[in-house]
């Protein structure tokens, strides 16, 4: 029964980091330097709306860890 305690610990640390990083310039960033577009400044909105939803997806993995996290404590308290 401890196992499944620490694993969900676990799950719910790395769906918070990875929604940190999802969320964090560094990501759009990155896409900026796949697009090759890194050294020009200019708005393109299909940038804008994917960093978006990169920044979104990152919010949903921080909510579900959040969630992870409050199932351990049910969890723990039973």
């Amino acid at each position: 029964m401890t196992f499944a305690l620490e694993t969900i610990k676990y799950r719910a640390n790395f769906m918070k980091i990875l929604g940190y990083w999802l969320c964090s310039p560094f990501a759009t960033y990155l896409f900026n330097i796949a697009n090759g577009s890194h050294l020009i400044v200019d708005f393109r909105l299909l940038s804008f709306l994917l960093s978006l939803c990169l920044a979104i997806l990152g919010t949903i993995c921080i909510i579900m860890g959040m969630l992870l996290l409050d199932l351990y404590a049910i969890k723990e308290t039973l």
